[in-house]
């Protein structure tokens, strides 16, 4: 029943989203949803996605597929044309898996596969309570992304980055955000998500005096970030319709 779901999904995906496709051809988060060399998607906002696999050589050769103007080696990445850029990301070491992050120039349709339950049975977690679900960080930060796309509102993450000797709590953007979820979101230092939409919340990660055992981050209803000292990166971008896409990659990484 599932994998009927699920391609009746990818079969009405154009049909629902048809500013979203390119021509006759679905978008690329949908291609790349329906691959078979895909282990994972996330989506991360609008334009942001970031896919996981066994074999780098395979999802790089579903890029060029979907490249119809031909996917051209660009540094550390590679472009197509006006469509889309990617990089690839540096996994967790103990994760086995090539990730590869792509940067849409159009805004593409809000779908993930990953080990979160689908959009339409995501639920919110019990407010004031300790998530118990053991998803790793980059996993509860696609649940608060997707439940934050379901109340209309806007994300804000804050993660820990060292300047010199000095650790400071950070506000970033959508890569910035992932790419530290991804690698270092489940070590000692803490993060907060925050939504302010039709319903605001936050979820964070503070584990200065809790056991091992109780190391799970809280979730609140109807809170931000007021009261959470951190700074501003400056010129921070929000990765909402980039207008110079190789720029804001490399200045990423």
């Amino acid at each position: 029943m599932a994998k009927l779901a699920y391609l009746i999904l990818l079969t009405l995906l154009p049909a629902l989203f048809p500013a979203l496709s390119y021509g006759s051809e679905e978008s690329v988060r949908a291609r790349l949803l329906g691959s078979r060399s895909v282990d994972a998607l996330y989506s991360i906002d609008d334009y942001l996605t970031v896919v996981s696999g066994n074999e780098a050589g395979d999802i790089e050769a579903e890029l060029k597929a979907i490249c119809t103007e031909g996917l051209k080696i660009d540094g550390d990445g590679a472009v197509c044309g006006e469509l889309f850029e990617t990089r690839r990301l540096e996994g967790p070491k103990d994760s086995g898996k090539a990730f590869f992050i792509v940067l849409n120039a159009s805004p593409q349709p809000f779908v993930y596969r990953n080990s979160l339950p689908s959009l339409n049975e995501l639920t919110a977690p019990v407010n004031g309570i300790k998530i118990k679900e053991g998803y790793r960080s980059v996993d509860l930060l696609q649940y608060m992304s997707a439940l934050c796309k379901i109340e209309n509102g806007t994300p804000e993450m804050v993660v820990s980055k060292r300047y010199g000797r000095t650790v400071r709590l950070t506000k970033v953007g959508g890569i910035e955000a992932f790419n530290y979820f991804l690698s270092s979101g489940e070590g000692k230092d803490p993060w907060y998500f925050a939504c302010h939409g039709d319903q605001r919340f936050v979820i964070e990660k503070d584990y200065t005096y809790s056991s091992k055992d109780e190391q799970r981050p809280f979730y609140y209803r109807n809170r931000g970030l007021e009261g959470i000292d951190f700074v501003k990166e400056d010129g921070l971008r929000t990765d909402k319709n980039p207008e110079d896409f190789s720029r804001m990659m490399s200045s990423m990484f």
